[in-house]
């Protein structure tokens, strides 16, 4: 079972705080609660045989991705250990925030789907069409099931986060959100890389696996040979830059290491920029899917009524 997005964002946040307070990275993950206790351990023990981080996290990745333990690797490399944990818990916060809004958009209209089949049943009492044990019998075969069905797909959701994750995934708002939080993982990674001395290919490689997009880790790799057999940086720059979608707008007039700073400064900025868009467009889509969710249930109800009237005072239907 894999912990929710909510529990790893909290996690993060803790680490940070008391990396931030001087606190040692294994001394944080043995008394900071989140992850499965056992998985933490596990990787508390590799941190003080003197394993990496890219191996001593291994026990954790059913709950963290390659990416995310790529991006914590590179701000340990870069000497930013607390920012980096910061900015994953960050992203895990809002993906947590996103999921209940979309949630939320879809569970309140099964609600008063319940509540109008309660209320149609009391309808066919006061119109004469059931006795009060038919009505009642009527509603509780109705409810009943429904009422199991949501708890047991609440139950699912909550405990299969990996399958909540699959589903929202794939809807295009969150697919853009999704993107743009590669593109930030990415670029803080290499800005804080390159401002530690690192090499530029080795940073790009780095930078590429905390975005955890197969295809840049591809160009990455191509970046690195290109830089090794001497191609000149402000040419094999934009290649690296090319797996990214147009839309997201990334400056390739970088013509060297030096002028990441002012890059990564403007990508970041544009990158927030198109996270609030599509975080507004995922909230206009979650009001117009209530209305949608509800319409056949209030179409439902009129024809109900429009039953019972036609059955008390003896009109016939059109």
């Amino acid at each position: 079972m894999r912990t929710s997005a909510f529990n790893v964002a909290v996690w993060a946040q803790s680490c940070s705080f008391q990396l931030s307070a001087g606190v040692g990275l294994g001394d944080v993950l043995e008394g900071v609660d989140g992850l499965p206790r056992r998985r933490a351990l596990k990787t508390v023990k590799s941190l003080r045989k003197g394993l990496g981080i890219g191996e001593s996290f291994i026990p954790l990745i059913p709950h963290l991705s390659c990416s995310d333990i790529a991006l914590i690797h590179g701000a340990e490399r870069a000497g930013r250990l607390p920012e980096g944990f910061r900015l994953l818990a960050d992203q895990y916060f809002l993906r947590a925030q996103l999921t209940s809004t979309l949630l939320a958009a879809f569970i309140r209209p099964l609600f008063v789907f319940l509540v109008g089949l309660l209320i149609i049943d009391v309808q066919r009492f006061l119109y004469g069409q059931a006795t009060p044990a038919q009505a009642g019998i009527d509603c509780i075969l109705r409810l009943f099931p429904a009422i199991v069905g949501i708890y047991l797909l609440k139950k699912i959701l909550l405990m299969r986060p990996l399958l909540l994750n699959g589903l929202i995934a794939r809807l295009p708002f969150f697919r853009a959100i999704s993107q743009c939080m590669a593109v930030e993982r990415f670029t803080w990674a290499l800005l804080k890389l390159n401002q530690t001395a690192v090499p530029i290919h080795a940073a790009a490689i780095a930078a590429a696996d905390a975005s955890g997009r197969s295809k840049v880790i591809s160009l990455a790799e191509h970046f690195r040979k290109r830089i090794t057999l001497g191609e000149s940086f402000a040419t094999a720059f934009p290649k690296l830059l090319s797996g990214w979608p147009k839309w997201v707008r990334l400056s390739s007039n970088v013509p060297s290491p030096a002028d990441i700073d002012r890059w990564a400064g403007a990508t970041l900025t544009n990158s927030k920029k198109l996270t609030e868009r599509a975080q507004y467009e995922i909230t206009r889509f979650a009001k117009p899917v209530a209305i949608i969710l509800i319409l056949p249930l209030v179409l439902w109800t009129i024809k109900v009524q429009y039953s019972a009237m036609v059955a008390q005072y003896g009109r016939s239907l059109p």
